[in-house]
């Protein structure tokens, strides 16, 4: 969908183009931070870590990736957590 006019669309091309390539990258990477914050805020509440991941991954990226990417972005924070924890409590009872 394209509900821009060919005038704004066109003025805000020139915009950018006389944004040097960090202004453009920092516009980027705030526009994603934005869209990540929208996305956990939309994460219902009572969910299990795992399926709390799950439910933001496919809030971000839609039917764009394949199952197995967004099982594997779920279960990995999970096993990270869990290993780091591990490893935490390894270096306490040493």
């Amino acid at each position: 969908m394209n509900d821009t006019s060919t005038k704004f669309a066109t003025l805000v091309e020139r915009h950018h183009a006389r944004l040097s390539a960090l202004q453009r990258m920092q516009i980027a990477a705030g526009m994603y931070d934005t869209a990540r914050r929208i996305a956990w805020s939309a994460v219902p509440a009572g969910l299990s870590e795992q399926e709390h991941r799950l439910h933001y991954i496919r809030r971000m990226y839609g039917d764009e990736l394949p199952e197995a990417a967004y099982q594997a972005f779920a279960c990995a924070w999970v096993s990270k957590k869990r290993a780091s924890s591990a490893t935490h409590r390894d270096t306490q009872n040493a």
